[in-house]
C-alpha cells in the first residue's frame, strides 16, 4: 500500500447511523433489479414488499418510510448511471 488516500475516499459522505438500515435495504434490493439497453430499471414495489415480508418488517409507517427512502435512493442511482452513460457516449462520439 502506498499510504495515499484518493480524494474521493477522503471526501466520502458518511451516513447517520439510523439511515444505514435503509441504505443496506437499497443495496440488497438493487442486486435483484432488471436491466435493459436503457440501463437499470426502477426497483419494483413488489420487490420492496417481498423484502419486507422476508425480513419481517412490519408496520405501515415503517414500510412507508422504507419505500420512500429506497425509491429516492433508486431514483438517484439511476440518474447517476444515466449521466455516466451520457458522458461516456459523448466521449466516444468525440473519438
Amino acid at each position: 500500500a502506498s499510504g495515499f488516500l484518493p480524494r474521493a475516499l477522503q471526501n466520502r459522505p458518511t451516513l447517520d447511523e439510523h439511515l444505514i438500515f435503509y441504505f443496506e435495504a437499497f443495496q440488497d434490493l438493487s442486486r435483484s433489479r432488471s436491466y435493459s439497453q436503457a440501463g437499470p430499471q426502477p426497483l419494483a414495489m413488489g420487490e420492496i414488499l417481498a423484502y419486507c415480508q422476508m425480513f419481517d418488517i412490519e408496520g405501515y409507517e415503517f414500510r412507508k418510510k422504507l419505500l420512500a427512502l429506497v425509491q429516492a435512493l433508486d431514483r438517484t442511482y439511476r440518474e447517476v448511471v444515466s449521466e455516466q452513460a451520457q458522458q461516456a457516449n459523448a466521449l466516444r462520439d468525440k473519438a
